[in-house]
């Protein structure tokens, strides 16, 4: 599972080993390198680059233990994007400042979650396995040309990809279908 790491720049400074551990262990258990903003540190900032790296990910874990726009940005991209998220801050930071609207905001795909140095490992893994099951499906849908038409203007006009329009069309068929909602408390779907 591809992971985009991200943190404030303060925090990184400031917490240069506790930053390296977070990335060796996310890395140990999804079994791929993970991307992150030292991954450029010799490179300019590249904005293209780095949204490029967040859609490609296929999860993004925020530490937030000292905040920052950057990685507020982040976490609301990759919920657009449909991404599963990850939001870390350290249980020893005792500052008012939080994620106000992310303790608020109910979403299948944020978790929030106070860590310590002995139950990071557990908070990452129980994550990981977690997103795994949340993971998007690839097909193939052959479509009229009508509909791709359609497609192509609602998607410049919308500024989305095609697949999130025709997802969210998806979602909202399903919002209504009501045998569908039975089948899923039937059988304990999420």
């Amino acid at each position: 599972m591809k992971i985009f790491y991200v943190t404030s720049t303060e925090f990184y400074r400031k917490y240069p080993k506790k930053y390296a551990s977070n990335i060796k262990l996310i890395e140990k258990l999804s079994g791929e390198k993970v991307s992150h903003f030292t991954n450029r540190q010799s490179q300019e900032f590249d904005y293209d680059t780095e949204q490029h790296e967040l859609k490609d990910a296929d999860a993004l874990i925020a530490d937030i233990t000292i905040s920052s726009a950057g990685p507020g940005y982040d976490i609301a991209t990759a919920l657009g994007l449909k991404k599963p998220v990850l939001v870390l801050k350290h249980e020893s930071d005792t500052s008012k400042r939080g994620p106000h609207s992310i303790t608020i905001k109910k979403n299948q795909l944020l978790n929030y979650i106070k860590y310590n140095d002995t139950n990071i490992e557990k908070v990452l893994k129980d994550f990981l396995v977690q997103a795994e099951g949340k993971l998007d499906t690839k097909f193939i849908l052959i479509i009229p040309a009508k509909i791709d038409q359609y497609l192509e203007w609602s998607s410049s006009y919308k500024r989305m990809h095609k697949a999130q329009l025709v997802r969210e069309a998806i979602e909202k068929y399903m919002d209504k279908d009501e045998d569908w909602k039975e089948f899923v408390d039937d059988n304990e779907i999420i």
